[in-house]
């Protein structure tokens, strides 16, 4: 259902013309893997080099080595959760400017706070239209 939904989405932006290209590296750290490999094609169909970890502490581990422009990060995920990856990417000075985006099912008023306090430049709650991640990654890239 889930690759159906953004084959579909994918296909309507060929025909619209919608599709860009970039020279950014987007790293998606989220322990669904349907949810990393859905937005990863969307993501490459758009033009962006793109980066996928199952995991909070390999997350971390990917945005030190390959200093990505914009990371997409889930809240809840085993080794490590989001807020933690945050805390750890926002204290580092070599990570520190990377931007990062919570895509999460986590929508409560006090995860927002958290994240925000923390330095993250947006925060999605899933489900979430692909538009809406376009939306946000273009908005982030903007402010760069």
């Amino acid at each position: 259902m889930i690759r159906f939904a953004y084959e579909k989405y994918n296909n309507d932006l060929l025909k619209e013309g919608q599709l860009m290209e970039s020279n950014k590296t987007i790293l998606i750290i989220d322990d669904e893997t349907g949810v990393c490999y859905g937005i990863s094609a969307a993501l490459q169909n758009w033009g962006y080099k793109v980066l996928t970890a199952f995991n909070g502490k390999d997350g971390l581990a990917m945005a030190k080595k390959h200093l990505p422009d914009i990371v997409l990060l889930d809240v809840t995920m085993p080794q490590m959760d989001g807020f933690e990856v945050l805390k750890r990417i926002k204290e580092d000075p070599k990570t520190m400017q990377i931007s990062v985006i919570m895509l999460t099912a986590k929508g409560d008023m006090d995860a927002r706070l958290k994240a925000v306090n923390l330095f993250v430049e947006d925060y999605i709650t899933k489900p979430v239209k692909l538009e809406t991640i376009k939306e946000a990654i273009e908005k982030v890239t903007a402010r760069k």
